[in-house]
């Protein structure tokens, strides 16, 4: 019975170690028309107190494979094209605006289809994060001609098992 109950716990375990994590950004919800925020990852009141916010830092120390994970709506019937940027940082301590690379930078494009919801995945592969312990949004834009609505931007952790022969 001992034995049954440790597999059971173990195989758990296991499992649960094998699963993905995911982040939030914290981006911010609405994302007006012809606007582009841009600034090292932040949570920045803008002028006139308009807030925008590219969110903050995610750790990635350790990891080689990611996701990125974006959710939002148009609010018109018209489609919303968004183009993110990311950008890395190699410090140990959460990064300040000065430690932020600003080339390369990598940008990521995803088209909303009227005001349906638009939920995109992508994978950045190990060139992306290389020897960085920080990713963060350094900006977004809207290109389109209507707000952008109800936006989430998750970074996805990956852990890949090893494996022994």
């Amino acid at each position: 019975m001992k034995s049954t109950l440790r597999f059971a716990v173990g195989t758990l375990a296991l499992a649960l170690l094998a699963s993905a994590r995911a982040e939030s950004f914290n981006i911010t919800n609405t994302i007006a028309t012809a606007v582009a925020y841009v600034s090292p990852p932040s949570n920045s009141i803008g002028t006139n107190g308009v807030g925008y916010c590219t969110g903050g830092a995610i750790n990635t120390a350790n990891y080689q494979q990611l996701g990125f994970w974006l959710s939002c709506a148009g609010a018109s019937g018209t489609n919303q094209t968004l183009t993110i940027q990311l950008c890395r940082a190699g410090t140990d301590r959460p990064p300040q605006a000065t430690d932020w690379e600003t080339s390369p930078q990598w940008s990521l494009t995803a088209t909303t289809s009227g005001t349906n919801r638009l939920v995109w995945c992508t994978n950045l592969d190990a060139c992306v994060v290389g020897p960085a312990n920080w990713l963060g949004i350094y900006s977004i834009t809207n290109s389109g001609n209507g707000l952008v609505t109800n936006c989430s931007a998750w970074l996805v952790k990956k852990i890949i098992p090893i494996r022994y022969p």
